[in-house]
């Protein structure tokens, strides 16, 4: 294994519901490089790591759900007439909430949309998601290469489009 590489195995157990016991269990073992300045690990942000790990412990529930959790988020967050949050961005789909902590924005929105679902690191560790128990999934991107805001895609499971939302400093 070169410089720079590192292996991760991951175990990912799928749960009944209500029940601890494992309908399956799928693992794998892939590599990633940590010198690629978008994974988590790449940078020297503790709060960030830290953030991390704590959603990709915590056990999935049976009722997540896309129109749950986007009910709870627009509690905290301003959502638009069509179920979208933030202004328009430069391209179609993304959106852009300015704040005076785009990362911490970033995270309690994640926090939020990705409540109650399957978590896990991303395969090239350059986030984590959420898959909700209805088929949405939450992808939270501290480090995203795009726009170099932190961002949240909310891919809904009866759209077939992606929802990117940019966190950015007011």
């Amino acid at each position: 294994m070169g410089s720079g590489i590192s292996t991760k195995y991951e175990k990912t157990y799928f749960y009944k519901l209500k029940d601890e016991e494992p309908l399956s269990v799928s693992e794998k073992t892939y590599e990633y490089n940590v010198n690629d300045t978008h994974t988590i690990e790449s940078h020297n942000d503790e709060e960030v790591k830290k953030f991390c790990e704590d959603m990709v412990s915590r056990k999935p529930y049976e009722d997540s759900s896309y129109a749950q959790n986007l009910a709870n988020t627009a509690q905290h967050f301003e959502m638009n007439s069509d179920g979208s949050f933030g202004k328009p961005g430069r391209v179609p789909n993304v959106t852009v909430i300015e704040s005076d902590s785009p990362m911490h924005s970033a995270m309690n929105f994640y926090s939020e949309m990705g409540e109650g679902g399957q978590m896990k690191y991303l395969n090239n560790h350059h986030g984590i998601q959420s898959k909700l128990m209805d088929g949405t999934d939450v992808t939270f991107r501290p480090y995203p290469k795009s726009e170099g805001s932190p961002a949240v895609e909310i891919r809904i499971c009866f759209e077939t489009i992606i929802r990117k939302i940019h966190f950015v400093q007011r």
